[in-house]
């Protein structure tokens, strides 16, 4: 009887479809790019992937007569709409939506707001099942606040390159 159950078990593991032990691709990745931004991305559905992101910019400046520092500090977040992928190579398209605040410690610059709205096409290429490169261009356009000046816009082209790597 025990030959007979590990025939049967030994049988069964030959004949399984070796689809079955696919797995699916990665839905989550950690992302780094230029412009300079940490991230992540998640695939909600084949054709469908949300990247928030997050910069930080600090730096100090001695000067003759003063000395200041400044912080930047600006998320994103992005929905990339992809099209049928081919081979290892997936194109896209991606709306993406920003805020940042830069503020000074020098008395006469006012902290600034900034709010930026863009889209880009961009190409993502597979080298690996987990790891990923990609580049994007398009157009941007950025409204700028100070707390005591006027505003500004601004209209401009964005690009973008940057790795993904999967978990």
């Amino acid at each position: 009887m025990r030959k007979f159950v590990m025939h049967v078990v030994t049988a069964a593991v030959l004949l399984v479809p070796s689809s079955l032990y696919a797995q699916d691709d990665p839905a989550f990745g950690l992302v780094t790019g230029y412009p300079a931004n940490i991230g992540v991305i998640w695939h909600v559905s084949e054709r469908v992937a949300v990247r928030p992101d997050f910069n930080f910019t600090w730096f100090s400046t001695e000067g003759a007569f003063s000395d200041s520092d400044t912080t930047a500090i600006g998320i994103g977040i992005s929905v990339l709409f992809y099209a049928r992928a081919t081979d290892q190579l997936r194109l896209y398209f991606v709306p993406r939506f920003g805020y940042g605040r830069t503020s000074t410690s020098t008395p006469n610059i006012d902290p600034t707001e900034t709010t930026q709205g863009s889209g880009s096409f961009g190409a993502q290429y597979s080298l690996h099942r987990r790891f990923a490169v990609f580049g994007e261009a398009g157009v941007l356009f950025s409204h700028a606040t100070g707390e005591f000046t006027t505003s500004s816009n601004s209209w401009g082209t964005r690009t973008g390159v940057g790795v993904i790597v999967y978990f």
